[in-house]
């Protein structure tokens, strides 16, 4: 009895941090749990907001990310004009965003995460999602190949299950090599 109402504190403390209800069906692994706010992930990537829409994050162990992201009618200005939807492109970003994070954090402070390709994004959208909305996401590391690491990740609305991306593909550059191109 002890080791459930353990878990359901986890789960209840990271539905808070995340501002976001975990879906009921949500296995949530064993391991250390690490809450990171905007001023953290900017602690560790390059990239910054509006390119990057992730607003808080929580890693559970190594291998385990939810993410959370408000999507606002500013973010889709032009898609629907006058309708404010989430565009479909905005759910993949923030699935290879969550992705990306997840390889970060386990990263050495001095590399850098780069996405290089996919194997599939299933959208399993029946209907338009209104903003203001929160994506949640859960990325899960599969396994590591040849200096690959591979990602399987799901995007949450309200609960459903709104798109899947398998087998995101992420490598890592040295971030002296990255900074020394953007400011060529």
């Amino acid at each position: 009895m002890k080791e459930v109402r353990i878990m359901h504190g986890r789960k209840i403390a990271i539905e808070r941090f995340l501002e976001v209800a975990l879906p009921e069906d949500m296995v949530l692994p064993d391991g250390e749990l690490r809450f990171f706010v905007e001023q953290d992930i900017n602690d560790l990537i390059l990239e910054r907001k509006p390119f990057f829409w992730i607003d808080k994050a929580v890693s559970i162990g190594t291998d385990f990310m939810l993410t959370s992201t408000l999507v606002t009618a500013a973010h889709c200005e032009g898609h629907y004009p006058g309708y404010p939807v989430v565009p479909l492109i905005e759910i993949g970003r923030v699935a290879a965003q969550t992705g990306f994070f997840l390889v970060t954090i386990n990263m050495p402070a001095d590399q850098e995460t780069i996405a290089v390709g996919s194997d599939k994004f299933y959208p399993k959208i029946n209907e338009f999602i209104d903003t203001p909305a929160i994506l949640l996401a859960k990325a899960q590391k599969t396994h590591y190949t040849a200096g690959f690491y591979f990602v399987d990740i799901v995007i949450y609305v309200d609960q459903k299950t709104v798109a899947l991306a398998k087998n995101v593909v992420y490598g890592t550059k040295p971030k002296s090599e990255i900074l020394a191109k953007v400011k060529a």
